[in-house]
């Protein structure tokens, strides 16, 4: 499975959101400049991410964006599911599937569900404070500059 640009750069920027916490919206050009990610697709993901209940949007001078929920209650399945649609390691593991004549006496199709499944699993019990916390040990071991 490869996780796009869309999941790892929505990823980042909410990690970058978390790490800068001090209360107040955050503007996108300034994600967009930490993270070297280009604005105008940054506007894009956080639509997606608006829209899935994760994060705020504040409009005016003093707008921006912000966490709509603490850290801990933020899971990498909702940042996926939000940016990219759930994740399914096969075009055959979606119900909607039916161009596949194999489909019904498929000897792999099961042993391919469920490592889908505990890739949700991993998804699902991973939150963005303990990306937090995994960032911030890294970033403990590296000298120089470290970025998201």
């Amino acid at each position: 499975m490869k996780v796009s640009t869309k999941g790892r750069y929505a990823l980042r920027a909410l990690l970058e959101m978390a790490e800068n916490n001090s209360g107040k919206p955050i503007f996108l050009s300034y994600i967009a400049n930490r993270q070297a990610i280009p604005e105008r697709y940054l506007i894009h993901i956080f639509g997606a991410l608006r829209k899935a209940g994760i994060v705020n949007s504040y409009r005016g001078a003093k707008g921006g964006f912000q966490l709509a929920r603490q850290p801990k209650d933020i899971s990498l399945a909702d940042v996926l599911d939000a940016a990219e649609g759930p994740v399914q390691l096969l075009d055959c593991l979606q119900n909607q599937y039916e161009n596949c004549n194999r489909l019904s006496f498929c000897a792999t199709r099961s042993i391919w569900e469920k490592v889908n499944q505990e890739v949700k699993v991993v998804f699902e019990n991973m939150t963005l404070a303990q990306m937090q916390i995994m960032f911030r040990k890294e970033k403990e071991n590296v000298e120089g500059n470290y970025s998201i």
